[in-house]
């Protein structure tokens, strides 16, 4: 969230040193090869003349670009501008990694929880580690009673409104309740941050409770997060699968560097306001069709194809 906390993360556990944890999964040789040079494995630059942002190019990407003929410099704005460097993400063409850690081998063998400390903290962590930040998270899932109760009383009232939007309002409420809101110490803000991550589960189901004119459940500290989410919402315990599911979710979601909520999230970060504002731009940012609202799309188009195929009036093909 800040320039402060990621430097001094970078300062004090370079990705080359990861070495620390329990699981299986294991770092990107090229990605720990790239950290010994440099703190940052991920830059940001903004090309006006270019459909992507300037991550490495593949080899053929590499010879197209160099037999199109060249353009003249684009001076306005941001054109050209590095907006921001990370040892946290590297998004290119063909891969994920966080830390260094490459996605699909986070999703295979890494829970979220563990994929969390990895991006929050720095490094990988040991079992003792990681069961003294899942207790933590787990005991800071409560929120007050004034903003569940709203969050609930608003999706009732206005069935139309938009989850995100919901969720953005409960966000923004919860920081006039944080003690820290304003304190932008690194060590305020990793406090912050741990709430928020334990926090967001428990709006998200009082909103569709809410919705669904349901009593608001309790978090259960017994459950792993993604767990949790899902008994929140559907008010039933998830079966080990239904669970995995969600947890490997959450981890492919977790961080995707300079993506535009994450940028929004950034650039309001960057005027030194409080965590709570830069989230609800972040979650407004997502909530938009180009950006996540594209996955709403999808699964509009999936009941479509549900609805007209069904007793095989159609073939998904046809469809």
């Amino acid at each position: 969230k800040a320039p402060h906390i990621h430097e001094a993360i970078s300062s004090t556990a370079p990705l080359g040193a990861v070495a620390r944890g329990t699981g299986p999964w294991l770092m990107v040789p090229q990605a720990a090869a790239s950290a010994a040079k440099t703190a940052a494995i991920s830059r940001f630059r903004i090309d006006r003349d270019a459909s992507m942002p300037c991550f490495p190019a593949s080899p053929r990407q590499e010879r197209r670009m160099n037999a199109a003929p060249a353009k003249p410099q684009d001076t306005r704005g941001l054109a050209g501008q590095t907006v921001g460097e990370t040892g946290i993400c590297a998004v290119t063409q063909t891969q994920l990694m966080y830390r260094g850690y490459e996605i699909a081998d986070l999703a295979e063998h890494a829970s979220f929880e563990e994929g969390a400390f990895l991006l929050l903290v720095g490094h990988k962590p040991a079992a003792a580690e990681l069961a003294a930040f899942k207790k933590e998270v787990a005991g800071l899932r409560a929120i007050p009673a004034s903003v569940r109760d709203a969050v609930a009383k608003i999706a009732k009232d206005a069935p139309d409104a938009h989850p995100m939007s919901v969720l953005r309002t409960g966000v923004s409420m919860l920081s006039h309740l944080d003690p820290e809101c304003e304190d932008n110490s690194p060590a305020a803000e990793l406090r912050k941050s741990k709430r928020l991550l334990a926090q967001i589960p428990t709006l998200i189901g009082a909103c569709q409770r809410g919705r669904e004119g349901k009593p608001v459940l309790d978090p259960d500290a017994s459950l792993d997060h993604a767990a949790n989410l899902l008994w929140l919402i559907t008010g039933r315990k998830p079966d080990a699968l239904e669970a995995r599911v969600m947890d490997v979710s959450l981890t492919l979601y977790a961080e995707h560097d300079f993506n535009a909520s994450t940028f929004s999230c950034r650039v309001i970060s960057s005027t030194e306001t409080d965590m709570h504002s830069a989230v609800c731009g972040g979650i407004g940012a997502l909530k938009g069709p180009l950006h996540g609202g594209a996955n709403e799309m999808a699964m509009e188009m999936l009941k479509e194809i549900d609805r007209d195929c069904a007793g095989g009036r159609m073939s998904v093909d046809a469809w």
